[in-house]
């Protein structure tokens, strides 16, 4: 179909509703400015139009998931390739996440529910390494507490009682991680709720 708003400049997308352009398309935005529009009622108005610019392809990277403090049971390593969009991670090439909320307090519980819907790839206590191009030497290695490696959104929750906390604190941690496509959003709460995220998301929209 032909678009509302002409394609976006210095590799981001147009919002269809709003004309206004975009990094990455949030669903905060779309339900706070749009009368609580959903992404599929978005997809479904406008189909086939992207959620993302190509500022927001996923990069060639190698990331390793791990679940910390149940046996740090390690999956299998995922190559994403530059040249995925989202509009084809939405086809099922890549699997959405199967949240496992068993033990998990029920404040966290919520977040991570009410972030799935927007981050269908969410990781809880995930891990990000960076190794050498040429010989695989590890460069560095972060845990988050909650990330979505495909969208590189991280949510950081420096003052909640289940925080993770790095081995070996890193000052320029989130500055790599930045430099490296991520985004850092930082819920500064001792008992963050689900209105705290909702407030803060709407930051990716910037």
């Amino acid at each position: 179909m032909e678009l509302k708003y002409p394609k976006g400049k210095n590799g981001k997308v147009i919002c269809q509703e709003c004309g206004k352009d975009f990094k990455l398309l949030s669903p905060s935005h779309l339900k706070r400015k749009h009368n609580g529009m959903t992404i599929a009622e978005y997809k479904l108005k406008y189909p086939g139009c992207p959620m993302s610019g190509h500022q927001y392809k996923t990069t060639l990277f190698t990331f390793k998931d791990s679940v910390l403090f149940k046996g740090d049971e390690e999956e299998e390593t995922k190559v994403l390739d530059e040249d995925i969009e989202f509009a084809e991670l939405d086809e099922g090439k890549i699997k959405h996440t199967i949240l496992n909320l068993e033990g998990v307090p029920k404040n966290k519980a919520d977040i991570l529910t009410f972030l799935h819907e927007a981050y269908p790839y969410l990781k809880d206590n995930y891990i990000i390494e960076k190794r050498h191009f040429h010989d695989d030497r590890l460069l560095w290695k972060y845990v988050t507490d909650m990330a979505d490696p495909v969208k590189k959104v991280l949510f950081d929750f420096p003052n909640s009682f289940w925080h993770n906390i790095d081995s070996y604190p890193d000052p320029m941690k989130f500055d790599k991680l930045t430099k490296e496509g991520w985004i850092v959003i930082s819920i500064d709460k001792h008992y963050p709720t689900v209105k705290d995220v909702y407030n803060d998301t709407d930051i990716i929209s910037d």
